[in-house]
């Protein structure tokens, strides 16, 4: 199990991705921290479901070659994907829409907020996020994140938004509230 930051010391442990406060990731801060890993399984990034025929199907075109991430939580999120992939079979994956990614890195504001996602960081994910969307509240019954998924992040010390008072069920992150 990892010791993560609380959110309140992100700078602290992650180091500070917007020094000058321009609004935009610092490049050395950038080159510096954040590196690239390959998913042990084929992840998407998909923007739509379709239906067709009375069928929902996912478009799953754009494939991440690597995801982004700081070097601090690397290895822990490798772990999760690997378990993850040792868990669930390919069918499996695709019914929980596993192999979906919302992203990892991603310089941004908390959504209705002041603060600095999670995600500019780069110590956060967001996966299966067509079905586990923002502000859904969460039911395990109905195709949502399978709880294996959300003890699987839970050993290796991430913190998921499902149970949040406005749902964020897609969402795992090395740090803590």
């Amino acid at each position: 199990m990892n010791n993560w930051p609380h959110q309140s010391e992100m700078n602290k442990f992650y180091g500070n991705p917007d020094r000058n406060q321009d609004g935009r990731c610092d490049p050395d801060w950038e080159n510096n921290n954040i590196i690239k890993i390959i998913p042990p399984y084929q992840l998407y990034y998909p923007m739509e479901k379709i239906i067709e025929k009375r069928k929902v199907l996912v478009k799953r075109e754009k494939q991440w070659s690597a995801l982004r991430v700081h070097k601090k939580c690397a290895n822990s999120l490798v772990n999760c994907l690997q378990q993850i992939s040792k868990e669930f079979s390919p069918q499996e994956i695709q019914k929980y829409e596993l192999d979906l990614c919302g992203g990892v890195m991603v310089f941004r504001l908390m959504r209705n907020g002041r603060s600095l996602s999670i995600h500019s960081w780069g110590a956060a994910i967001d996966l299966s996020h067509l079905i586990n969307y923002y502000g859904r509240k969460y039911d395990p019954k109905s195709n949502m994140m399978p709880q294996k998924v959300v003890d699987i992040f839970k050993k290796e010390g991430w913190t998921w938004g499902g149970k949040w008072r406005k749902g964020d069920a897609m969402h795992f992150q090395a740090a803590y509230i």
